[in-house]
């Protein structure tokens, strides 16, 4: 159940920084981020069962697809997709973390 809420907040939190940073709106938006979160979540949750490999290492790598989608899909610069993926990332982490602590410690 955590593991759902955590993905759900995740979702949320980068699509507004999405929405906002790209300045296509939540419409435009909401799809793409639904989607590549479910990419980018499956395969890290695959990676874990198989290979002890550290979170941060991974989010690395997270950060790095998920700039290469933004910059194939949107057509954006690699800058600009990078700028992206880390607004986001760190939104979700600075902002997602403690807000799941908090719910979690409600349950």
């Amino acid at each position: 159940m955590t593991l759902a809420l955590a993905f759900l907040l995740t979702v949320a939190i980068e699509w507004i920084v999405l929405a906002w940073f790209s300045k296509l709106g939540f419409a435009r938006t909401v799809w793409f981020c639904l989607s590549f979160n479910a990419l980018t979540w499956g395969v890290a949750m695959g990676v874990f069962t198989l290979w002890s490999v550290p979170v941060p290492l991974l989010e690395a790598v997270i950060i790095v697809v998920e700039a290469a989608l933004l910059a194939w899909f949107w057509q954006w610069s690699a800058g600009r997709s990078i700028v992206g993926s880390l607004l986001m990332n760190l939104a979700s982490w600075l902002v997602g973390t403690p807000l799941l602590m908090v719910l979690a410690r409600s349950r």
